[in-house]
């Protein structure tokens, strides 16, 4: 069924994420959400997708079946990206690189905990590659190979490949089971399943500083890396990953690259969002403090723009130019009291 207020989308709304690429739907709902964002009939965030995943299911033989697969998702789905992953061997993987490229969409893919597959993958030419590279520190070889084969490495902390899922690190050393505007915005069974049973680890246990080190070795070898939070805890758990991206020597400028206008070039929309300028959607995030002072400021919201719409970012009540208050979520008289 589809809802007149989804609470995933209205989440990222209220904690300034405006736009995003899901890259890997369960179902076609999205674009129905998406129509609906896009028509001003709900309030949510930009949200792309690359429709269900290609995997070796779909049965690609060759670069004419792969043409057609791509075919499909760019006319019927109206994406300009796609998610293959294990799709079969190399020779399958390169003609789904070639027939996006004769297409023109932008093939994404991930590793599988298999660093010769990553290697290869910045080797074929593909777009993007989600979740993290398994092996560290990456030397000076992978960086620059990397860099200069333009892939854009979206190292997916909360779920680190390589060490304790990052998310755990959140769970047990703060308190989203009570946090005000989580509980407004999502409902509370699902934070209970998310919050009541994390696993604990030592801190010196979890890999992710040591992952976004050699991420921004990249960055800073010219290449693209971006931020992504892998719809583990709706809004929040963007900035989560935000913040262990900067968790060691990476400027929080470098951080604040990453999650705007190089993820804006990583799934292809650098035109339209990613910096304010000119011609790109009306996406603000109005911030009570400075986030160059301590990267933790990114979570004190003050108010959100999007499509030039001015929101309370604890009601999403529109506030400019008109003044509308958000109907109640159906959730909202069954959290705790």
């Amino acid at each position: 069924m589809i809802e007149d207020n989804f609470w995933p989308f209205l989440a990222n709304v209220a904690y300034g994420v405006t736009s995003g690429l899901d890259v890997q739907t369960s179902s076609t709902d999205i674009f129905a959400y998406q129509d609906m964002v896009e028509a001003g009939r709900m309030i949510g965030m930009r949200a792309w997708s690359t429709g269900p995943g290609v995997f070796s299911d779909t049965a690609i033989k060759s670069k004419e079946d792969a043409v057609k697969v791509m075919k499909r998702y760019k006319d019927h789905y109206r994406t300009k990206n796609i998610k293959a992953y294990i799709t079969g061997n190399r020779k399958r993987r390169q003609q789904i690189v070639q027939a996006a490229k004769e297409v023109g969409i932008m093939p994404t893919t991930e590793g599988g905990l298999d660093m010769k597959l990553d290697l290869t993958h910045m080797i074929d030419g593909f777009a993007g590659n989600e979740h993290n590279i398994p092996i560290i520190p990456l030397y000076r070889d992978v960086q620059q190979l990397a860099a200069q084969t333009g892939i854009g490495y979206t190292p997916t902390l909360l779920v680190t490949y390589g060490g304790p899922f990052g998310e755990n690190y959140f769970f047990t050393n703060s308190n989203p089971h009570d946090d005000v505007k989580v509980n407004h915005f999502m409902p509370h069974n699902v934070v209970d399943a998310r919050t009541k049973r994390a696993q604990w680890f030592r801190d010196e246990e979890y890999a992710f500083t040591r992952i976004a080190d050699s991420a921004i070795d990249i960055q800073r070898a010219g290449g693209k890396v971006g931020v992504g939070s892998h719809g583990q805890f709706q809004g929040l758990a963007y900035h989560w990953e935000m913040w262990m991206l900067g968790s060691g020597k990476a400027t929080p400028m470098e951080t604040l690259k990453a999650a705007t206008i190089d993820g804006a070039h990583i799934i292809g929309h650098e035109q339209e969002v990613g910096s304010i300028e000119p011609g790109k959607f009306a996406d603000l995030v109005v911030l009570n403090s400075d986030p160059r002072a301590d990267l933790k400021n990114t979570a004190d919201i003050h108010r959100v723009m999007v499509n030039g719409r001015l929101y309370n970012d604890d009601t999403l009540d529109e506030e400019w130019p008109r003044q509308k208050a958000l109907p109640s979520l159906w959730f909202q008289d069954t959290g705790p009291k």
